[in-house]
């Protein structure tokens, strides 16, 4: 699982304060696994199906989308929809609805879900165009893994390797540095070696502070000062060792280095966790939707009265088969047909047991039948 997007309501700008919104560039891309002819898509399209761009500005350019040839009268509609729908497009989560991966708690493990590395991984994409995508999407907060090159009075450069957390991108190949200035350092922390400092070579999580996307710059730090407050309380910045770094990065990495290239069918299917029964239900509730509020239809939100839940549904639908059983039976009694109308009755009761007029009927047919056994 590549988790890409880290939306905050439905729909929601991910940086909604700078006005910043992922830029999206026209490339051609392949399917998974090197195959396809490409379609023109945009990156932004490719990775995330939708960007973290504002919903509204989108739809207010909807007019572009699709060429010359595009059906215009789909813009009002989609206002529309977003008018009605505004309330609970733009709502604030539930607790219960933030993803695993805002609340800093995404698990590491193989046994939960498949994990595999990001769509970008496997669509035939320049590397300028991973970069120039790289640099628009990425936002203060966010964690980055590093590896560092070299060290100067002022700071410290790194070779930046994956971005962790709400999304999942392999780096590695991009060549793709960023600056940590001396005051947003922090002791290197080794359990073995109380005395280390940071050395070229080291393995280092990252925060990003700042970016610039129209000179490549990336400003980095370890102090924490912007991420949010889940995740200063589980995302531990500064030294880190292989072991440390994501699943994602890790079957990437050892991928780049293989001499067969996978589809990403195969490496999803020899995924141990991707063949696990309660794989849905696991991500479901990683990804903050296992409940009944994610719908944009007014009726399937909140809990369901008893009438319309499918017990008591098929309990009215079977009354109904049954009645005309029902009625067909009686009509034969009436007529003296005394066999057909059991055959009627009983096959009414055994649509539905409870069925009262059926009983009585029933009952009452069976009565006659002993009487008239009687008086023969």
């Amino acid at each position: 699982m590549a988790s890409i997007g880290r939306p905050k309501g439905i729909l929601k700008n991910k940086n909604p304060s700078n006005g910043a919104y992922a830029q999206e560039s026209n490339l051609d891309y392949g399917g998974f696994g090197g195959s396809g002819t490409g379609s023109g898509r945009s990156w932004d399209s490719v990775v995330s199906g939708s960007s973290s761009s504002d919903m509204t500005s989108s739809l207010l350019n909807i007019d572009s989308v699709g060429g010359p040839g595009s059906d215009r009268s789909l813009r009002p509609k989609l206002l529309e929809f977003v008018s009605r729908k505004g309330d609970m497009l733009f709502r604030p989560l539930g607790t219960d609805e933030i993803p695993i991966s805002d609340r800093g708690n995404q698990p590491n493990t193989k046994d939960h879900f498949g994990i595999v590395p990001s769509m970008d991984f496997f669509l035939r994409v320049e590397n300028s165009e991973r970069r120039s995508h790289f640099f628009h999407s990425a936002q203060p907060g966010e964690i980055v893994l590093g590896e560092l090159n070299s060290k100067t009075v002022s700071g410290l450069y790194f070779q930046l390797l994956c971005l962790e957390g709400g999304r999942s991108l392999y780096l590695e190949d991009l060549g793709l540095n960023a600056y940590c200035p001396i005051s947003q350092m922090i002791p290197a922390i080794d359990p073995n070696n109380p005395n280390r400092i940071f050395s070229p070579g080291d393995l280092v999580r990252l925060e990003i502070l700042s970016v610039k996307p129209e000179l490549e710059k990336i400003v980095v730090g370890m102090k924490g000062n912007a991420l949010t407050l889940e995740m200063k309380h589980s995302a531990q910045l500064g030294l880190v060792f292989e072991q440390d770094f994501p699943l994602p990065y890790k079957t990437a990495a050892f991928e780049r280095k293989s001499k067969v290239t996978k589809t990403y069918e195969e490496l999803l299917d020899e995924c141990l966790g991707f063949h696990n029964p309660n794989s849905v239900t696991c991500l479901a509730s990683a990804m903050g939707i296992l409940n009944n509020r994610n719908t944009l239809m007014t009726g399937l939100r909140g809990v369901f009265p008893e009438n319309e839940k499918g017990t008591t549904l098929r309990r009215v639908q079977n009354g109904r088969w049954a009645h005309g059983s029902v009625a067909e039976g009686i009509r034969h009694f009436k007529s003296g047909n005394l066999t057909e109308a059991f055959q009627c009755l009983n096959k009414a009761l055994s649509i539905d047991g409870e069925n009262v007029e059926g009983l009585v009927a029933r009952g009452a047919l069976r009565f006659l039948y002993s009487f008239l056994l009687i008086m023969e």
